[in-house]
């Protein structure tokens, strides 16, 4: 075997393993490293770190470096599959490295692999398509056949998660076609099916989602491992669920579980077989079987409670609080709600990166959305606002607790009841509505100086969502049908605006706080049953909430003396259709102020950027906003020097987290979806939102792909009403009052696109 793998593959690693095997220590480390590739086989990962720490200790005693890196390629592996991430990458990347003074292509990919993941684990994005990619060549190069399947479904998952899904499916395609014509594992096959479950998941395609689990299932049964057989069906049943089969996804839940029974008992199995346990009742809750799943969740809290996973734990308090919601026990709700929320809070703490607090904010959206409509409909209406703007401050927690770098804080398991009314003496000029989309409907809750109200809309939440999307949609589209633009537009009129309605007063600013897909909402161009616009009636100012507004910097007046930066990049991609951007436009802002800072053409580079961004009290860019493979930002010229391949040079979410911005007032991005970036809704990505999150009181962003000629105009008229005296709002408002009154910029595609983010 060793002599057929050098030959073949060029590699020296069993060859290498094999000299060393009559050292005194060989047969204890060769015993531990089969024990430890069993253990991470059977998800026994605590066992396989265990024994893979021993095999290496051993091998390093008997001179084998070809075994200490197998053991530490098993250690990595447990790592990751225990998303110990930090960990995972630095032991990989540490071992790679060393790993590349030999000639073991195997271990070489497999560590890559495993750098791969965890990179991504971590939110380098860039990093895990790199590391995926190399794996992929370096496999093909050495000929490992079912090792390059493998790393096929790596590279197709780190297209999926950069939004490449063309690509993704392309590799998929040719790696099924190797796969069926060769001989190899079910699971290299098994894998690439599941890369392409996840991208018609990702695509919107739960038919197909579907179909695609049933040949991953046929596949993965005909292997032996219960474990891994019961992990697929218990996928196949989610699939089922998202596609509103029901009956399968009951068969296919009740298969995993049996399946789960069945696997050997390790951490991981009990685990995933609880977790089965809380997706089968929350399938029943959905089927109106309310009994059926308490009862089922009741039978498993015993084990819960000696759990160390708080995820699990989470995700089975919150399950239980929705099954006591919907069948309208809301006291008992409350309780179940309140541990989970204990826990979503522990979760945050421990976070170290934004795209974990991402993933945090999407699983624990359920407990703080469900807690906050258990607390509504028992009457509780303040409380209930209390625990709906704690989970929209929860990244500026954190992440100002973070920054602190003080000691850690005793936790809190509730927000501070003194917040909203230290706050309601302040709101004389403005009305704040907070519309929360919870599981069973809609709460809009409103509040100035003259007290909390809140409505509740029973609608579905996913009705709501898709009229939203579809009224966006019409909006971002210049050439969109006048009758359906108007007719969605006065709908969601009168489900958000309507039943609030007598709180708005012309003379107060609307603020506007929402989350999930409401934040993509161009509320300025809902209409009444009159045919005016919301916008005709109030200046608009969109909020994060009041955690974001009390950190943002004190305002001071924007005048034509305030230090300005205006950037106008001439950065593009032809290939994605980005042209050069004139810079007429950066020359005509600087133009309004007496001493700005302007850099145009070559000299808008990311470095000069940083460099002058900390002395500025208006910030105007003008150029492309663009999602690339790893980040969404500001297109800048030249390269990143800082990232991997000379990736493009782009002011990020991340970049400008470590900027120093308190002298910044307003940020106005002149360019195509500066709010949320390519189809994303407003988050923790969007320079937009972390602009305001870092301090900075008012940024106007645009919600779509804007007309530059017009988004030039807009400008112009904007900054002509700013600098006359008046709020960022209300010059915002004017400006858009202005376009509707021209007949050839009347549809909100021209000027509803650009929006007041911030403070009022």
């Amino acid at each position: 075997m060793a002599d057929l793998t050098r030959g073949q593959h060029g590699d020296q690693w069993l060859a290498d393993l094999l000299h060393g095997s009559s050292a005194s220590h060989f047969p204890q480390a060769a015993n531990a490293l089969a024990h430890a590739v069993q253990a991470n086989d059977e998800g026994d990962y605590d066992v396989s770190r265990q024994q893979a720490e021993l095999a290496e200790q051993s091998f390093r005693a008997s001179g084998s470096m070809a075994g200490v890196l197998r053991a530490q390629f098993e250690q990595i592996f447990a790592a990751q599959m225990t998303r110990r991430s930090a960990d995972c990458r630095r032991r990989s990347i540490a071992a790679l490295a060393e790993s590349r003074r030999y000639a073991y292509p195997w271990v070489q990919i497999q560590l890559g692999l495993e750098e791969s993941v965890c990179s991504l684990l971590m939110g380098d994005l860039g990093a895990n398509e790199n590391d995926a990619r190399r794996a992929l060549e370096r496999a093909q190069q050495a000929g490992y056949g079912a090792l390059y399947l493998r790393a096929m479904g790596f590279a197709a998952d780190s297209k999926l998660d950069t939004g490449d899904r063309e690509g993704a499916w392309k590799l998929v395609r040719a790696g099924l076609e190797r796969y069926w014509s060769g001989r190899f594992p079910a699971v290299r096959g098994y894998n690439l099916y599941v890369e392409g479950a996840f991208a018609a998941e990702a695509a919107g395609q739960p038919g197909l989602r579907v179909a695609i689990w049933r040949e991953a299932v046929a596949l993965i049964d005909s292997d032996q491992k219960p474990l891994w057989r019961a992990m697929a069906h218990s996928f196949m049943a989610d699939a089922a669920t998202a596609a509103r089969l029901p009956q399968l996804a009951e068969q296919q839940y009740g298969e995993a579980a049996r399946l789960f029974a069945a696997a050997p008992r390790t951490q991981a199995s009990r685990d995933d077989a609880l977790e089965t346990g809380i997706r089968i009742a929350r399938l029943e809750t959905q089927q109106g079987r309310f009994d059926d799943a308490i009862a089922r969740l009741t039978g498993i809290q015993a084990q819960v409670r000696t759990l160390t996973n708080n995820y699990l734990a989470q995700t089975f308090y919150s399950t239980l609080g929705e099954v006591q919601l919907r069948s309208h026990h809301e006291a008992e709700a409350e309780q179940a709600f309140r541990a989970a929320l204990r826990l979503a809070e522990q979760n945050l703490e421990s976070l170290s990166s934004e795209p974990e607090r991402t993933a945090w904010s999407k699983d624990a959206a359920p407990v703080y959305l469900g807690l906050a409509q258990a607390e509504l409909v028992q009457g509780r209406e303040q409380e209930a606002l209390d625990v709906f703007e704690w989970y929209l401050g929860a990244p500026q927690r954190v992440g100002a607790h973070a920054a602190s770098q003080r000691p850690p804080q005793p936790l809190q398991s509730r927000p501070d009841p003194s917040l909203l009314p230290s706050r309601l003496p302040l709101l004389s000029n403005q009305t704040v509505l907070a519309y929360g989309v919870l599981p069973d409907g809609l709460a809009i809750w409103a509040y100035d100086n003259r007290g909390v109200s809140a409505k509740w809309i029973p609608k579905s939440p996913q009705e709501l969502q898709a009229l939203a999307s579809s009224f966006y949609a019409e909006c971002a589209d210049p050439s969109s049908e006048s009758s359906a633009l108007r007719r969605d537009s006065q709908t969601l009129y009168s489900l958000l605006v309507a039943p609030v309605e007598q709180n708005l007063d012309p003379k107060r600013t609307l603020v506007i706080e929402t989350e999930g897909f409401l934040a993509r909402l161009p509320f300025e161009a809902l209409m009444d049953a009159s045919g005016h616009y919301l916008s005709e009636r109030v200046p608009i100012v969109h909020s994060p909430g009041p955690y974001a507004e009390s950190r943002m910097h004190p305002s001071v007046v924007i005048s034509s003396g305030s230090p300005a930066l205006v950037v106008g990049s001439a950065a593009s991609l032809p290939d994605a259709g980005l042209f050069v951007v004139p810079n007429v436009g950066a020359d005509a802002v600087a133009s309004r102020f007496h001493s700005p800072r302007v850099l145009k053409g070559p000299e808008a580079t990311l470095g000069a950027v940083r460099s002058a961004l900390p002395a500025a009290a208006v910030f105007h860019f003008v150029g492309h906003s663009v999602t690339t493979s790893a980040r969404t930002g500001l297109m800048l010229e030249g390269k990143d020097k800082d990232a991997r391949n000379g990736a493009l040079a782009l002011l990020d979410a991340n970049t400008v987290r470590h900027l120093d911005l308190q002298n910044l007032q307003l940020a106005v991005l002149e360019a195509c979806s500066t709010d949320s970036g390519e189809g994303g809704s407003r988050g923790l990505d969007s320079v937009a939102e972390v602009l305001l999150t870092s301090g900075v009181p008012h940024v106007v962003a645009s919600r779509w792909a804007v007309d530059s000629v017009e988004a030039r105009a807009f400008v112009d008229s904007f900054y002509g009403s700013l600098l006359s005296g008046q709020p960022v709002s209300t010059a915002t408002r004017l400006t858009s009052q202005k376009m509707l009154l021209n007949p050839s910029t009347a549809h909100p595609y021209y000027w509803a696109a650009f929006a007041a983010y911030g403070r009022p």
